[in-house]
């Protein structure tokens, strides 16, 4: 008993890590990826004209309304498809890891809904940190895609099984 329980402590200190490793990331990709077009420093220069800026070009409160904006580019070939799909498949998968870490760590946060909220909410943390710094872009498209590929991939997570340890009996 007492090892099949120090196996599970040490279990959940590996996810524990990976998590905060995952916050990190996310963290850094969503405000910091300068590659993305993300450049937190922007907030140094923070003024009104720089908000209203900001909101004109990078703010974005009409669902799929980007996403519209960009099969448009696509088809008068201004945008790339490989620029769609990185963009698109990453809001979609940004947030999936959550589906996995949320139910595990945070055992009030077993049932769907309730992660439910938990993936709005941290999408919305995100998308208006965005808009406070100035950076990246704050979408509701963004919003959607992330709590849609949260939502879609708990059931599959909740589908695999538990890891087994070969030492139980």
């Amino acid at each position: 008993f007492c090892k099949v329980m120090f196996m599970s402590l040490k279990n959940l200190f590996g996810i524990k890590i990976l998590f905060l490793v995952y916050i990190f990331f996310l963290i850094d990709f969503t405000l910091f990826a300068g590659a993305f077009g993300r450049d937190i420093t922007n907030v140094i220069n923070w003024s009104k004209a720089e908000f209203d800026a900001y909101v004109k070009t990078s703010l974005n409160v009409i669902p799929f309304e980007t996403v519209k904006l960009m099969f448009a580019a696509i088809k008068h070939g201004n945008v790339s498809l490989r620029y769609f799909v990185m963009n698109i498949a990453g809001n979609f998968i940004l947030l999936m890891p959550l589906s996995y870490f949320v139910p595990k760590l945070f055992l009030r946060f077993n049932k769907f809904w309730k992660c439910l909220i938990v993936f709005a909410v941290t999408s919305m943390v995100i998308e208006l940190l965005q808009l406070a710094f100035l950076t990246g872009s704050c979408d509701i498209d963004d919003f959607i895609l992330n709590v849609a590929g949260a939502a879609a991939a708990y059931p599959v997570l909740k589908l695999l099984p538990p890891k087994q340890n070969k030492n139980n009996y």
